[in-house]
């Protein structure tokens, strides 16, 4: 069960971590256009 819970935090953390990153060169970019996510 420990070992469910760690693999579930890693792939959140992972997904938070990449989509910060996304944004923050999304924003920084300044051909944004092909940019679908958006993350507010």
């Amino acid at each position: 069960m420990l070992r469910i819970a760690l693999f579930l935090l890693t792939n959140l953390a992972i997904i938070v971590v990449a989509g910060i990153v996304l944004s923050i060169l999304g924003v920084g970019s300044s051909h944004g256009a092909g940019n679908t996510l958006q993350l507010g």
